[in-house]
């Protein structure tokens, strides 16, 4: 029988690498190459496997410490295996220490000292369903950033939205002010005679958002309004002819500003 450190022989390590791999529901398989072993697991959802490799090597010898290599870093189990493989062995040591002979045929004296040392099947049930439990509850932690991501998201979006309505509805007002502000200029121009001055500031009622026809139609009514009351003043100061034709420079300037 072949020995890896003197102090463990590749059969007893296998038994009890053996015996740790039967009371794991998800592996798919436990080999032993001395000293290390090599696990699959089959994941949650059962559609495929992960590996997961652990080293016995303690700078030479086989004591039961041990280090990982595992494909899914947030499960536990390949800790577990580990951990229950190194009772198994330290079992060993102390079964053998007692002076029991080395050929271990006597297992149920053995069996009795690592059972000492160990969990039972159903604390290794309870450790897989914890960390079912825990990637639940990794899950669950994740879907809540999800959904506050996205709640966060919607109330931003809305934020801009109340934003920009009310800061475009202050535009249009502030807008709409300086239109009836020019208005109110042109009456005092039109009382104060001053057709010219009046006629340029006429044509300069535009409403000047593009969202809103509902103020284009209502500016170009009271544009084309002003102009007619301009029209009359004029008539009334005796600047336009009988027959409608607008005498001298005042004919000239309303054909130059109806072009504008």
């Amino acid at each position: 029988m072949s020995y890896y450190d003197g102090r463990i022989t590749e059969k007893a390590f296998y038994d009890i690498v053996s015996r740790v791999g039967n009371d794991f529901k998800r592996l798919t398989y436990l080999d032993a190459e001395i000293p290390n072993v090599y696990g699959g697991v089959r994941s949650q959802s059962g559609i495929s496997d992960w590996y997961f490799k652990i080293d016995f090597n303690d700078n030479g010898k086989i004591t039961g410490r041990f280090k990982i290599q595992s494909d899914n870093t947030d499960s536990n189990i390949p800790e577990e295996v580990a951990n229950r493989i190194s009772k198994g062995i330290r079992a060993y040591f102390i079964y053998m220490d007692d002076g029991h002979d080395q050929n271990i045929s006597q297992q149920e004296e053995w069996e009795e000292v690592e059972d000492s040392e160990q969990c039972d099947q159903k604390e290794w049930e309870e450790v897989e369903d914890s960390e079912q439990c825990d990637q639940i509850e990794h899950r669950q932690t994740k879907d809540s950033h999800s959904l506050i991501i996205i709640f966060g998201s919607m109330g931003i979006l809305l934020a801009m939205l109340f934003f920009m309505f009310f800061f475009g509805n202050l535009g249009l007002e502030r807008h709409e002010q300086e239109l009836q502000d020019t208005v109110d200029e042109i009456m005092i121009d039109i009382d104060n005679g001053d057709f010219v001055e009046a006629r340029i500031k006429a044509n300069s009622l535009y409403w000047n958002d593009n969202w809103s026809s509902e103020g284009e139609e209502k500016w170009n009514a009271i544009r084309e309004e002003v102009i007619t009351q301009i029209d009359e003043a004029e008539n009334k100061a005796g600047l336009i002819e009988k027959d409608g034709q607008i005498k001298g420079f005042w004919r000239w300037f309303k054909l130059v500003i109806r072009g504008m």
